[in-house]
C-alpha cells in the first residue's frame, strides 16, 4: 500500500503504535482542526429563504462548507442529527450565526467566541447542544450577503464538552 500524504501515513504510524501498545489514538482538538482548514473552501452550499426539507444541508463532520448568502434577508441551511450531540459550529465571519431552530421551535443559541487558536480567522465558534434527533435549521445573516466559511464538527476532544 503506498501512502501519497504525508499527514496520514503519520495518523497511520502513530494509530498503528497505539494499537499495538494497547491504546486508542488521541482525538484530534476540533478547535485545532478548524484552524487547520479555514483555508479551504470545502463544500458550496447556497443557503435556503425558508426551512423545509429542501434546505440545503451542511453536515456534521470535519469538512468545511461555504455557504453563500443573499444580502440583507436570513438564510437557512439544515442539520440532521440522530441523537443527542455535542456540536461545536466556527463561523469565519463574526454576526452571520442569528438563530438556531429544532423544526420551526426557536432553540437557545450561546454566546459566541473566537476560536482561540486562530482568533483572526475564525472570529466566533458556538457550543451547541442538540438533545434530540431531527432537523435543525442555522438562522444566517449577512448585511452585504457574500459567502461565509463554517465548520460543523462534534465535539469530542474539546474542553466545553
Amino acid at each position: 500500500m503506498m501512502i501519497r500524504n504525508a499527514h496520514a501515513a503519520r495518523w497511520l504510524l502513530t494509530a498503528g503504535a497505539l494499537a499495538l501498545a494497547g491504546c486508542e489514538p488521541e482525538v484530534e482538538d476540533p478547535a485545532a482542526h478548524a484552524c487547520e482548514h479555514v483555508s479551504e473552501a470545502g463544500t458550496a452550499v447556497t443557503a435556503s429563504d425558508v426551512m423545509d426539507a429542501n434546505t440545503p444541508e451542511i453536515v456534521l463532520g470535519e469538512e468545511p462548507h461555504t455557504v453563500t448568502l443573499a444580502a440583507a434577508t436570513p438564510g437557512y441551511v439544515r442539520v440532521e442529527i440522530e441523537g443527542d450531540t455535542a456540536a461545536l459550529l466556527f463561523a469565519g465571519t463574526a454576526d452571520v450565526v442569528q438563530g438556531l431552530f429544532h423544526g420551526t421551535e426557536e432553540e437557545s443559541l450561546p454566546e459566541p467566541s473566537p476560536n482561540d487558536l486562530c482568533a483572526e480567522d475564525i472570529p466566533e465558534h458556538y457550543d451547541l447542544d442538540f438533545h434530540e434527533a431531527g432537523s435543525y435549521y442555522l438562522e444566517l445573516l449577512s448585511a452585504q450577503g457574500g459567502d461565509v466559511w463554517l465548520l460543523l464538527s462534534s465535539a469530542e476532544g474539546h474542553g466545553h464538552e
